[in-house]
């Protein structure tokens, strides 16, 4: 009976020691990460994400452009702008009844003392 005792404690005792000590697992998934299986499935949505990187970099590169052509377009518009207001008061100052009187003395023509009359022609219609 005392063989018992002691295998028994044994048993116990090895027991407890194998709670004691950590267990080591084996991570396969370091060494089988790409393997073909998972390489093929994983395929599409790789390219999925390389489509919409390419239209993403697109996307980018084309508001810059519009963003580039509304500068210059705003740019060009000052300046059209610019010379509208440029040549309006030039017309302004060229179309004053001094400017014109004097550039009429110029030719030999005189400014008119009688107002204007307004012409009418008569026809069988209007009769």
């Amino acid at each position: 009976m005392t063989d018992d005792i002691d295998a028994s404690e044994f048993i116990v005792e090895e027991h407890l020691n194998e709670k004691a000590k950590p267990k080591k697992r084996k991570r396969k998934w370091r060494f089988n990460v790409f393997t073909k299986e998972r390489v093929a499935s994983t395929m599409p949505f790789i390219f999925f994400l390389a489509t919409l990187a390419i239209i993403y970099i697109s996307n980018s590169y084309y508001a810059e452009k519009n963003i580039r052509d509304i500068d210059m377009t705003t740019k060009e518009l000052r300046q059209l702008k610019s010379e509208y207001v440029a040549t309006k008061r030039m017309l302004e100052d060229s179309s004053r009844q001094t400017v014109v009187a004097k550039k009429a003395l110029a030719l030999n023509l005189k400014d008119s003392a009688v107002a204007p009359r307004k012409i009418t022609i008569l026809t069988a219609d209007n009769k």
